[in-house]
């Protein structure tokens, strides 16, 4: 299967619901299905991810604060994208 940088700029995730809501992969993505996204917000209320794989548990955290969901899901998905 070839995939086409138009493809990689249209990666989504797709997370859980009710009390899996904060746990995503990326829907739809045979290449990167392999990572999970784990999110949750932190004491200042903001929100914080780190993605594991079938490899490791943690695979990476960033530790960078975000004020939305928009800003989040992009920063996990350019990591993704770099190192899948």
């Amino acid at each position: 299967m070839l995939l086409l940088r138009g493809q990689m700029d249209e990666w989504e995730i797709a997370w859980g619901r009710g009390s899996a809501a904060n746990f995503g992969r990326v829907k739809d993505n045979p290449f990167a299905s392999d990572y999970r996204i784990e999110r949750y917000k932190d004491d200042d209320n903001k929100w914080r991810y780190f993605v594991s794989n079938s490899r490791e548990y943690c695979a990476h955290y960033d530790g960078v604060q975000y004020d939305n969901m928009s800003e989040l899901n992009e920063a996990a998905l350019a990591w993704i994208r770099r190192n899948w």
